[in-house]
């Protein structure tokens, strides 16, 4: 759908603002005199003396004007009895009498050579030739209505008959008829008339009449009005059996739209010094006679009808303008009354609408009416001049603005332009409402202000996803409509407006009706200057209580406002059994570490950018233990790094940030309006009324759901690799509003959102299947027994673990996985002790009483069922890692080279079964070491010898091990040459002290062997947890640089380990080393 701008060219003067409205003001007396001086001609300095322009730049053919113009020139060029002799103009505003008139006049005096020009108005043949129709024009609302005579006798009524003979006759042949002429009664005879006019064809053009006929009774009280409506008849009945007489005479009412009728009593209580009753009755004595004659005697045409002010408009304001777009707009805005429904008013289901939008395009019907039929009704307003002056300013600033609207609505009209104010406000007494439109509406331009209007407030605040200043063009609708019959106030039926025509004067395909009502209904909530009164909306200029409150609001200081949303946050959440919630935090010393609970931290409001792994990694300059339990709940104004926000969600944010310290503002400002409301001149009274009680019980709700709504992002350490996951909660619908809710709506959300990842075992999902299945893998990710004292640690310090919903879940988990058999949960109070003395499985189910997580779990462990069967109750339970090494070197080394894919079955035969996990990792240790060595099946020639490019041993070990192949001892292959011999000679070294593997474990835990690229081929640690039981962690083919990143881990490992010299050991094997690396030489020192 186009708009105006690309549908529309305006006229350049418009655009450069040199239009002069004044070149519109027609005046047929000067047209009449510019003929007779022979200055009416292209070129003229007058528009209207201009012909040519005249039609070509100022006429819109209305079937009116044209109706009027075929009439009577049909009689007097064709000679067409038909038509009516006498035509008279019924006028309203922009009525365009006088342009009618004119128009008629040029047409009747210079004829065919117009007949270009006024193709579409009138037919070629009915203009007569140049001279050949006499036009007689009386101008009644100007001509004088008596002359002086000689010798200083009583001045001679200036006639109707007198006025015409004065046109049509030179002095010599107005002799015979004298007597008649100066005679104050009025003559009637066809030989009079014969006389007056000939056989010339003959134009009579009366304008204002009734004005005349006021006038002319003043003058010559109970002769001329009788006696002008007595010519008036005669005149008629004469004109009507001959073809070359033709009246046109306008009836414009003195009382009609343009106050005519209070300037003409105050024209004679100039002219004739008399009262306001003694005028007022003349004008009624005067009007009385003369209406009925012409009323019965005449023809009526009105030359503007609906639809045509608005082209005539179109015709003086634009170049051109597009129909085509002008029909695709009215459907559109057809469209969009029809799916309003009830929301408008009956007139926007006219089936004529449409036809309606098109006649009026490019400005909306409403415009115009409330132009033409409400402002023009104020006498100051000039009427049609007024309206083109606040059209071409409106146009104007429409182009400046560059406005992509379909149609010129109410509310586009700029009242911050100061033509348009003084237009608008100053023309119409009405400049005590300019405090209205600084505070609510719009500002004057050009001014230094410091702060937005109301409107302004709230279209930013609530933008409209096109831009467009929903609030402020609402509310422009309203005060326009206030500016018209504010003396008679709601008695005046044109004061004000309803909310649903309102409504109906700005919607538009892009501003929905529900928009604008929503917008309207805002207004209404905080507007200074609005009232609505009997279901109309006006401007008032006694401010309300908005005013009041908004003079208070600025009063409420910055920390102040803060300080209410800190209380309004530290309530979003409260007595959580997840959680222990600590709101307005703004840096990780604000969550504790080391606590049975998962820890939720509130950011403070005033938090303008946060890193979640300060929060999660770090509690102020320490290293955090339990990471696991931390989750961040931030609102939408934080931004969160690694977030990228693009300038529209900036600028969004910004607003976000800005509308709720303003909504905390005006909770404060109704809590000390209400406290004492003497401090600003209110009654108690006053605070009682409906509206005020509402908004002081909505508010504090308002500024919870904002704020619940603004804190949506829950972070936490995530189930994939720990990383750090940011959630969006979501606008979770109308927030934790209702009496007693307590926050719980929020806190709902947070456990759905985690319960949905995975990252939250709930009560009712923790004896599941799925759940079970899950812990398991967790549980023995790395090793087959596990003490259940363990496990509540790691829950709160493997970040890619859940959490629990409370702390003792976990002992109804542990028992419930025992009773499926997913694991064996046995008690062992002893852990010296080979084995548990009690074992719980699903052929041995725990009884009711018992609690693994009794003295912290302390006496229990837990291990796989496999496990539990290889030891057959009998076994260690705990199997050295080093044992299944030895069986493998010891399998191979028995049988000289050994099928990778018999292996395990091999050592199960021999030895016993060992997971494939604990197998692969031992195999990869004594590849690592060099200890063995793995060829590929096609390595070997016919002799069975290996082929020594194929060996794979130490740094040759692909990436992801080797899974395939015939394993060989070390020493078996180099002693066949099946070996070369390694390109880095490996350093292996191995720190048995206590306080030598802290050393290097401190090392590891710092920064500075980040950048180091030094080969770690193998790193294995041979440890006691603090419960005594067996520690071993390996790591292979890695970088020194790499194992600093898991820097939390080893410092973890140096608080939590424990070493013995003659039992425990870190081996440690490096590759091609880094040249600008120390650890080589650090390492060298520790095992010194």
């Amino acid at each position: 759908m186009r708009d105006v701008l690309s549908s529309c060219q305006p006229r350049r003067e418009i655009l450069a603002g040199t239009f002069n409205p004044e070149i519109f003001t027609a005046s047929l007396s000067r047209v009449l005199g510019d003929y007779r001086k022979g200055e009416a001609r292209e070129g003229a300095s007058s528009l209207y003396s201009d012909p040519v322009a005249f039609f070509r730049d100022a006429t819109h053919p209305t079937q009116g004007l044209c109706t009027i113009l075929d009439n009577a020139l049909a009689r007097l060029t064709n000679g067409d009895l038909s038509r009516p002799a006498m035509q008279r103009l019924d006028t309203a505003f922009g009525g365009g009498k006088t342009h009618t008139l004119i128009a008629l006049a040029h047409a009747a005096i210079l004829g065919q050579p117009l007949a270009e020009h006024m193709a579409g108005i009138l037919a070629p043949e009915r203009l007569p030739a140049p001279g050949q129709v006499q036009v007689v024009g009386i101008i009644g609302d100007t001509v004088d209505t008596l002359r002086e005579t000689a010798g200083g006798a009583s001045p001679k009524p200036n006639t109707l008959w007198w006025m015409i003979a004065q046109q049509t006759l030179s002095t010599e042949q107005q002799a015979s008829i004298q007597s008649r002429l100066d005679d104050a009664s009025a003559p009637a005879s066809d030989e009079f008339f014969d006389t007056l006019f000939g056989d010339r064809p003959t134009l009579i053009i009366i304008d204002e009449i009734a004005q005349y006929l006021s006038r002319i009774e003043a003058a010559f009280p109970g002769v001329g009005a009788e006696q002008s409506a007595a010519f008036l008849m005669s005149l008629s009945t004469y004109a009507a059996g001959r073809a070359n007489v033709s009246v046109v005479l306008s009836l414009a009412s003195a009382t009609n739209a343009f106050g005519d009728f209070n300037k003409l009593i105050r024209k004679l209580q100039s002219t004739h010094s008399m009262s306001s009753a003694e005028a007022e009755a003349v004008i009624r004595e005067a009007q009385r006679g003369v209406l009925d004659v012409v009323n019965r005697t005449s023809e009526a045409t009105t030359p503007v009808q609906e639809g045509d002010l608005s082209r005539i408009m179109a015709k003086r304001l634009f170049v051109s303008v597009d129909q085509a777009a002008a029909s695709e707009v009215a459907s559109a805005f057809i469209e969009t009354y029809r799916q309003a429904g009830t929301d408008l008013p009956a007139g926007a289901n006219d089936p004529q609408l449409h036809e309606r939008l098109v006649a009026h395009y490019p400005f909306h019907p409403t415009l115009i009416e409330f132009l033409s039929e409400e402002l023009a009704q104020v006498e100051s307003f000039q009427g049609t001049r007024g309206l083109l002056r606040t059209l071409a300013r409106a146009v104007r600033r429409i182009w400046e603005a560059r406005l992509d609207i379909p149609l010129i609505q109410v509310g586009h009209i700029d009242l911050s332009d100061g033509t348009i104010r003084n237009e608008l406000l100053g023309k119409t007494e009405n400049s005590d409402l300019v405090p209205v439109l600084d505070s609510d509406i719009s500002k004057a331009s050009g001014t230094q202000a410091t702060s937005r209007t109301v409107a302004g407030e709230l279209d930013v605040a609530n933008p409209h996803p096109d831009g467009y200043p929903v609030h402020e063009w609402a509310w422009r609708s309203i005060f326009l409509h206030s500016l018209i019959g504010r003396g008679g106030g709601l008695q005046d039926e044109k004061f004000g407006i309803d909310i649903t025509s309102a409504v109906y004067e700005m919607a538009s395909p892009a501003i929905k009706p529900a928009t604008v009502r929503s917008a309207l209904e805002t207004i209404e909530r905080e507007a200074n200057y609005l009232r609505e009164r009997s279901g109309r909306l006006y401007a008032d200029t006694v401010p309300t209580l908005n005013n009041i409150l908004r003079r208070i609001e600025g009063n409420v200081s910055h920390a102040e406002a803060m300080t209410r949303v800190e209380q309004v946050v530290r309530s979003l959440i409260k007595g959580s059994s997840v959680f222990d919630v600590h709101p307005n935090i703004d840096d990780s010393e604000g969550i504790p570490d080391k606590t049975p609970k998962p820890q939720l931290g509130i950011l403070a409001f005033e938090v303008e950018e946060m890193d979640p792994a300060l929060f999660i990694e770090r509690r102020g300059d320490k290293v955090r233990q339990y990471q696991n339990q931390v989750f961040l709940l931030a609102p939408s104004t934080t931004h969160i790094a690694s977030a990228i926000w693009n300038e529209s969600r900036t600028h969004q944010e910004h607003r976000t940030r800005q509308n709720i310290l303003t909504l905390a503002r005006k909770a404060i400002s109704l809590e000390r309006l209400k406290e004492n409301p003497e401090n600003w001149g209110v009654s108690h009274e006053q605070l009682q009324k409906g509206e005020f009680k509402d908004r002081a019980a909505k508010s504090p709700a308002e500024l919870r759901t904002a704020i619940d709504e603004t804190y949506r992002f829950l972070i936490y350490p995530g189930r994939e690799g720990g990383r750090v996951v940011v959630r969006d909660l979501g606008k979770r619908g109308a927030g934790p509003t209702a009496a007693g809710s307590g926050g719980l709506h929020l806190e709902d959300a947070i456990l759905k959102q985690l319960a949905e990842e995975g990252e939250l075992i709930t009560d009712d999902r923790s004896s599941t299947a799925e759940t079970i299945t899950l812990l398991g893998k967790l549980f023995f990710d790395s090793l087959k027994q596990v003490n259940v004292s363990d496990l509540t640690e790691r829950f709160a310090t493997r970040r890619n673990w859940p959490i629990l919903q409370r702390p003792a879940l976990l002992g109804s988990v542990l028992v419930e996985g025992a009773k499926r058999s997913s694991w064996c949960l046995g008690h062992m109070p002893d852990k010296t002790s080979h084995k548990p003395d009690a074992l719980y499985h699903k052929d041995n189910p725990p009884p009711l009483t018992v609690d693994p997580l009794d003295n912290g779990g302390e006496e229990w462990i837990l291990c796989t069922k496999e496990h539990a069967k290889q030891l057959d109750w009998l076994v260690d339970i705990v199997r050295d890692p080093n044992t299944i090494a030895a069986w493998i070197k010891q399998t191979i080394q028995s049988r000289d080279q050994v099928d990778l894919n018999q292996l395990p079955q091999i050592i199960e035969d021999e030895h016993d079964k060992v997971e494939p996990q604990v197998l692969q990792q031992q195999l990869e240790y004594l590849f690592a070491q060099r200890q063995l060595v793995a060829y590929p099946q096609d390595a070997f020639d016919e002799s069975g010898d290996a082929d020594p490019e194929q060996a794979m041993t130490g740094d040759s070990i692909p990436v992801g091990g080797i899974t395939n192949g015939i394993v060989v001892p070390y020493q078996t292959a180099q002693a066949r040459g099946w070996i070369t011999k390694p390109k880095v000679q490996n350093r292996s070294f191995a720190l048995r002290a206590p306080e030598k593997i802290k050393q290097l474990f401190n090392l590891l835990s710092g920064t500075g062997l980040a950048q180091s690229q030094t080969e770690v081929q193998a790193l294995q640690i041979r440890a006691e947890t603090p419960d005594k039981g067996p520690f071993q962690l390996m790591f292979s083919q890695t970088k020194v640089g790499s194992l600093v990143e898991s820097r939390a881990l080893f410092a973890a490992l140096n608080n939590r380990l424990r070493f013995t010299a003659d039992k425990h050991e870190v081996r440690l094997t490096l590759g091609e080393q880094d040249s600008n690396c120390k650890f080589t030489k650090m390492l060298e020192q520790l095992e010194g």
